[in-house]
């Protein structure tokens, strides 16, 4: 099975963050898929760079370019933050809180599915068995077709 990633401006991975601490540290962000779920090597669909300042509620930085992107079969979504600049220390991000969370939002994440194409096929097969069973008899078993 293989996905399919539909990314846009509008729809452009996003990291909302709340943090805590003194110090402000500039972070590239990148959201990809690798075929590990180590994600050693990654994929990019969307990277950016943003500063991550300390002390912030629900803070939100995002990239606006992308583009529709198709996911191999067995891949795994990978997100990783990488510091680049550090700031100094004592920077943490607050997560697992209804006032103070830190998340990422993905973008459209479209499954290819057949399973209408096989409903068709459902409906279809039975009358076209019940037309050549007839024939099909008649000729193996020697029986007459109704």
């Amino acid at each position: 099975m293989q996905l399919v990633m539909n990314n846009g401006p509008s729809i452009a991975p996003a990291f909302t963050y709340s943090t805590s601490g003194s110090k402000t540290n500039t972070t590239t962000m990148t959201f990809g898929y690798s075929s590990s779920s180590e994600c050693a090597s990654i994929t990019t669909i969307a990277s950016w760079s943003a500063t991550i300042s300390a002390g912030v509620t629900n803070a939100t930085t995002s990239t606006t370019t992308g583009s529709s992107t198709s996911i191999p079969a067995n891949s795994y979504l990978c997100w990783q933050l990488k510091v680049t600049a550090v700031g100094g220390s004592n920077l943490n991000f607050l997560y697992d809180s209804t006032t103070n969370n830190s998340n990422i939002n993905t973008p459209t994440i479209t499954v290819p599915e057949f399973g209408l194409a096989l409903l068709g096929l459902a409906l279809v097969a039975p009358l076209v068995a019940r037309r050549r069973l007839p024939r099909w008899l008649q000729r193996f078993a020697g029986a007459k077709p109704r």
